[in-house]
């Protein structure tokens, strides 16, 4: 799914913030089994998925726990790390070779929790 398309499902934007948007998104080939978000971790990054199946998950008394899935056009955060910079919740994972969207800026601040 293009970016423009995924963005207007949630909330269209003018075209000059589209613009200015899509000069800082880049997109990032995913493969499969790779975790582009993991529980613990500041993985300060706000995506949309362009193509494939990403798992929602996390593990809580040393059992994994699938909560959800995500695939094209579906954006993605930790909640808890972008906006309030704690340790995310949970892991994103992807379950095909998969493409996101995402802005290499923010990612690039992407730090270990300790």
């Amino acid at each position: 799914m293009d970016l423009q398309t995924a963005i207007n499902k949630i909330k269209p934007l003018s075209d000059s913030t589209f613009s200015k948007l899509s000069e800082i998104t880049e997109v990032r080939f995913v493969k499969k089994g790779e975790c582009i978000i993991q529980q613990g971790r500041l993985d300060k990054i706000f995506l949309f998925i362009k193509e494939g199946i990403f798992r929602l998950w996390f593990i809580a008394n040393g059992k994994e726990r699938t909560i959800g899935f995500g695939c094209a056009g579906d954006p993605f955060t930790s909640i808890s790390t972008y906006w309030a910079n704690q340790p995310s919740l949970f892991s994103f994972e992807a379950v095909t070779d998969a493409e996101v969207y995402y802005d290499p800026m923010r990612h690039k601040k992407t730090h270990r929790y300790r």
